[in-house]
């Protein structure tokens, strides 16, 4: 009877393996074929666009590619006057906001989730359950709120103050390394102490170093997301256009720089590079340093 019920069991997981598998299997093919039908559609020419919707390429063109990098300009208004932003500022305006954006964003989550994590005060349980209320609040819910606060800071369409400007120290980053802040022993800490340290020789001589794995994924995972978002520019900077911003302004209006589709989508499969390469790069650091503690409180 023993053998009968382990047998069954044994069989009853292989089926659930089956089943999430293929489930995955769909999730992951729904994913990727709009990516792949991109790169296709980006070397076809506009007649073979027409005639083929799904199909290959019947000749390879490449110089979609080249001739994004001419075409591709948009027009904003700041200050009442028309500005012309080619590629190439619209380039270094998404290095320098996913740059310098990823690293203020994270320094204000790495010090609130330390001090939250390691020191008892009286507003510590008070702060985590903020963070989980903050979680819980539909993001819409709280732009106008949000884009009312940036108006009368002076951040709003202000790109310096945007990108130092972090946005809050709480969200996911926060519980993740809550937790991994809190797996630390307070062992390590005590030892500085004992020969003289200061809480300051412990968070950037013992934490931090311990931590660098975990926060170098959440740095490139943040680089990606910034990269790759339009929405937050199109709200707060819409005088300032990054790469994917740019590209959403000129599909609208590419028939004014004479642009076929397959060029639009040369332009969406360059602004991918950079995350596709970064993400393969650092894929075996995101996931093994991505573990998240006890979330007790």
């Amino acid at each position: 009877m023993k053998n009968r019920g382990r047998s069954t069991k044994i069989k009853e997981a292989k089926w659930l393996f089956i089943v999430v598998g293929i489930i995955i299997l769909f999730h992951g093919a729904s994913l990727l074929l709009p990516f792949l039908w991109m790169m296709l559609t980006s070397f076809k020419g506009l007649l073979d666009y027409s005639d083929s919707f799904l199909g290959l390429p019947v000749k390879w063109h490449f110089e979609n590619y080249i001739s994004i990098f001419e075409i591709l300009k948009v027009e904003v208004i700041r200050n009442g006057q028309f500005y012309e932003y080619n590629v190439f500022n619209m380039l270094g305006n998404s290095l320098i906001l996913a740059t310098f954006k990823s690293f203020f964003s994270l320094l204000s989550v790495v010090l609130c989730s330390y001090c939250v994590a390691k020191y008892e005060f009286k507003l510590r349980k008070i702060l985590f359950n903020i963070n989980i209320f903050v979680m819980v609040i539909p993001i819409v819910g709280s732009l106008a709120t949000t884009l009312t606060v940036y108006r009368q800071f002076g951040i709003y369409n202000n790109f310096l103050m945007y990108i130092i400007f972090p946005g809050g120290p709480f969200g996911f980053n926060f519980l993740l390394l809550y937790g991994a802040f809190k797996a630390i022993p307070n062992s390590y800490s005590e030892a500085v102490f004992i020969d003289g340290g200061g809480h300051l020789t412990v968070f950037l001589r013992v934490i931090l170093p311990m931590m660098l794995p975990t926060l170098s994924a959440l740095y490139v995972l943040s680089f990606i997301g910034l990269w790759n978002d339009y929405s937050a520019s199109l709200i707060y900077l819409p005088s300032v256009p990054t790469l994917a911003y740019g590209l959403y302004l000129f599909q609208y209006d590419s028939a004014k720089y004479g642009a076929s589709l397959p060029e639009i989508l040369a332009g969406f499969a360059i602004c991918s590079i950079p995350s596709v390469v970064l993400f393969c790069s650092f894929q075996k650091v995101i996931t093994r340093s991505l573990a998240v503690g006890g979330l007790k409180e």
